[in-house]
């Protein structure tokens, strides 16, 4: 299972950043979110698992958590005013509701599990291997970047 999670935490570190360099399709943002929210929701499952598997679910603890848990109940108090002002307009409500529900969850994913997936995978031990992995993949983004420069600008038109 470690493994497994170390593999998916290096994939999620690796391989979205470097969608930002290909045509793989007109808009490569969206196959990067994609992507990066599956890996983070897949480790968390992962996680989860372990801990029903296990009868023990570790959570470690920060002095960041109380300020992070009050910004997301802050973010969806607010979400859930507005969908109560506007209940009574179908179509305000039909808006408020998605986009909300889509932040949200955009919330939850990209800030929460992101920032509880580095709280416990981060530690003296795997520091410099991540380290490392950021290093490679800004090796390999700069090094596609300057080629992608050298042939635009380097063929004769």
């Amino acid at each position: 299972m470690k493994r497994l999670n170390d593999l998916l935490i290096f994939l999620m570190l690796f391989v979205p950043p470097l969608f930002f360099f290909t045509d793989l399709t007109r808009n490569p943002y969206y196959f990067q979110i994609v992507l990066l929210n599956s890996l983070a929701v897949l480790i968390f499952a992962l996680w989860l698992y372990g801990g029903i598997k296990t009868r023990e679910l570790r959570v470690a603890t920060t002095v960041l958590d109380l300020q992070l848990w009050l910004f997301v109940l802050v973010a969806t108090a607010s979400w859930l005013y507005m969908l109560s002002r506007n209940i009574h307009e179908p179509y305000l409500s039909y808006g408020v509701f998605n986009e909300g529900f889509k932040r949200w969850l955009f919330l939850l994913t990209n800030c929460v599990l992101a920032y509880y997936i580095a709280v416990q995978n981060v530690n003296d031990d795997t520091r410099d291997r991540y380290v490392r992995i950021f290093i490679w993949v800004g090796i390999l983004a700069s090094a596609y970047f300057n080629i992608s420069v050298w042939n635009l600008f380097g063929q004769k038109s």
